[in-house]
């Protein structure tokens, strides 16, 4: 499978629902922030990139989404449990 461009509402539809939440609340602070993103789909998945000026680049990807399922969302980026 080539690489293909989707949009964030594609690579939501991958997410666990118990991280729905928390990967669109980090997007948002993410955009909100300065940073630009894109979303590619991958042989073994997505593949989601936010770059910042003043980063070269800042690659979430599976294994992210891995440790976000193993993680409290809730207090990974400072939110309040909901």
């Amino acid at each position: 499978m080539a690489q293909a461009k989707i949009n964030f509402e594609q690579f939501i539809e991958a997410v666990g629902m118990e991280n729905k939440l928390f990967v669109q609340d980090l997007h948002k602070y993410l955009l909100d922030n300065g940073c630009k993103a894109t979303f590619e789909e991958k042989k073994s998945g997505y593949l989601a990139s936010y770059v910042m000026e003043f980063l070269d680049d800042l690659k979430l990807d599976k294994a992210f989404r891995e440790a976000v399922a193993t993680a409290n969302p809730a207090k990974s980026c400072g939110n309040k449990q909901r």
